[in-house]
């Protein structure tokens, strides 16, 4: 049994790794000429939707500096994310295990996940924690990478070649995430494919070919590196449970203690005004499902 126990623990302890590996490797990449371009073409499409979504609660979901693409809009309180703790983390920054986020059912109006499926080691499970969060009526933003197209190519040779830590992680096209979606009670009311500029690291040639973006996106092509899905929830109460979340944001100021266990946090200063949670045990991934 002891052995067991060992040999589970160190499976998870992989996980974590692989996990975190991933995360550092695509905040590296947002700070290239290629990701500010790729993350430049996303904000402009997500900018205009944006602003029309009326609410109090937004939580991002990803690897960049969220205030840099979720600036803009009329929702009160942004929350980032964070699987570590790190002492220059922005202000409201919850931090834990993507499968295991510590807020309440229903309560956010919209969640934005920026390349964020593409971290995980079971998907499907971060998937179905965010809906979870997600308000009836409330929306989620799903931007991804497109495996149908240059993007997708050079994924699946980096992959194959065991380099680049953004490569390993699992590779969605849209029809399976639709699959997923209608699953977990949501709705796409929209696709967009964003940026069609090759996938390299010259911002001369990125610049020379930023007239692609502009031509290619009116004919909706599919071949895009990036798509991006809004969905809404269609199913639950009417009632407006954003509520949960305002009281336990105030009853604690912005940090809630929880119980020991797979929801363990740690416990921060009163007085600060972040929202830093503690992390929680990541599970095995599923060996069983292939993406």
């Amino acid at each position: 049994m002891p052995a067991q126990i060992s040999g589970s623990e160190d499976a998870q302890a992989r996980v974590r790794q692989q996990f975190i590996q991933r995360w550092k490797a695509w905040q590296q990449f947002w700070s290239t000429p290629l990701g500010e371009a790729l993350q430049s073409a996303q904000r402009r499409s997500l900018s205009p939707t944006l602003g029309a979504v009326f609410g109090h609660h937004l939580l991002y979901l990803g690897a960049s500096d969220h205030s840099a693409l979720i600036d803009g809009g009329d929702i009160d309180h942004r929350m980032g994310w964070s699987p570590i703790w790190q002492p220059d983390l922005p202000d409201a920054t919850v931090v834990a295990e993507p499968e295991w986020l510590p807020l309440p059912d229903e309560s956010l109006d919209l969640v934005v996940m920026h390349h964020w499926l593409e971290l995980q080691m079971s998907p499907h499970l971060a998937l179905r924690e965010a809906a979870r969060l997600t308000m009836p009526r409330g929306q989620l933003v799903i931007m991804g990478m497109n495996p149908l197209s240059l993007w997708g190519a050079q994924s699946w040779w980096g992959r194959h070649r065991g380099g680049n830590p953004r490569y390993q992680g699992p590779r969605l096209s849209f029809r399976r995430l639709q699959d997923w979606l209608s699953f977990l009670d949501m709705r796409v009311e929209r696709l967009e494919w964003v940026f069609h500029r090759p996938p390299v690291q010259m911002p001369r040639l990125l610049s020379a070919t930023q007239g692609f973006d502009y031509a290619l996106d009116r004919l909706r092509c599919p071949f895009a590196a990036s798509y991006m899905i809004w969905a809404r929830k269609r199913v639950g109460s009417p009632i407006y449970n954003g509520r949960r979340l305002r009281q336990w944001v105030t009853s604690t100021g912005l940090v809630q203690p929880m119980p020991q266990g797979r929801h363990a946090v740690n416990r921060t200063e009163s007085s600060s005004k972040s929202a830093h949670v503690g992390t929680m045990p990541s599970p095995v991934r599923d060996s069983d499902i292939s993406y």
